[in-house]
């Protein structure tokens, strides 16, 4: 799909204009060059000039990496590589009006896809995110909404070519619940009750001070209305389920940064399953 095109722009501003969003000093060539190409060991010399975009073959593998935020088994939860849709939609990607079918960049040509018809494949998301006084909604938003946590993520990972374990930064350990692992956790609620979002046990590896964001991820579940959360930026958190939320789900997401440099992030996800009366 196209969503790629969120994971960075190096475009002027009028070319693919409506994939741009989210901080941009993260992929600027000067950011590379400091960061990855410069001074990282032999990795990093090969590391190549983007002809096109850097990395937009990486959302695939960035969707299974195991950071706390989703379970590559639903992709429409959301994750660094971005979020799909519950169900798989017929014909996403056929553009018979212009091209009749979708750019073979190997071949040069478009390709005609209509002697392929139907075929049935899980459509990028829209999700709905604010930055800097600007609100996105559009495809491309489930990924960019990311790009400085998993540029960070690359560049730790570059410093850990050339450096120690006690010089650089890890990612945080984010607990949920007294949980300490990865995985997406799951809890089955009524509607109007107080849930407790407890990250207590987390810690940074490095000794560094963490930042608490608890969060809503409202395109990832499927009840449709706000739901806020009380003392968001605490460790401890709580979030009263709407009494009219019924047979939905909510998803409650936990940010953990820490105060490193490169400053990481770790997630952590509950899913609240509203029961029925």
């Amino acid at each position: 799909m196209l969503a790629y095109k969120g994971m960075s722009n190096r475009f002027s501003a009028s070319e693919w204009d409506h994939t741009r969003g989210g901080s941009e000093s993260v992929v600027t060539k000067a950011w590379v060059k400091e960061h990855i190409q410069e001074g990282h060991g032999p990795l990093g010399k090969v590391y190549p000039e983007a002809l096109h975009i850097w990395e937009g073959d990486s959302a695939t593998y960035f969707y299974l990496m195991p950071n706390g935020l989703n379970n590559p088994e639903q992709q429409w939860q959301g994750s660094w590589g971005g979020r799909f849709s519950r169900e798989k939609e017929k014909n996403v990607n056929i553009k018979a009006e212009q091209y009749a079918g979708a750019y073979n960049h190997k071949g040069g040509a478009w390709v005609n896809e209509l002697p392929y018809l139907d075929y049935y494949l899980y459509a990028d998301a829209i999700d709905r995110w604010e930055y800097e006084g600007k609100t996105y909604e559009n495809k491309w938003a489930p990924i960019f909404r990311w790009r400085t946590a998993f540029q960070h993520d690359f560049a730790a990972r570059m410093d850990r070519c050339i450096k120690s374990y006690t010089e650089v930064n890890h990612n945080p350990v984010a607990a949920l619940n007294g949980d300490q692992s990865k995985k997406v956790l799951y809890n089955d609620v009524r509607g109007g009750t107080v849930v407790t979002l407890d990250a207590g046990g987390s810690h940074g590896p490095d000794g560094d001070d963490l930042i608490y964001t608890w969060w809503v991820y409202s395109e990832a579940g499927t009840y449709d209305h706000e739901v806020s959360i009380a003392n968001s930026e605490s460790e401890i958190a709580k979030i009263q389920v709407p009494t009219d939320a019924n047979g939905k789900t909510i998803h409650c997401m936990l940010t953990l940064e820490d105060n490193g440099a490169p400053r990481l992030t770790s997630y952590r996800r509950l899913v609240l399953n509203v029961l029925v009366d």
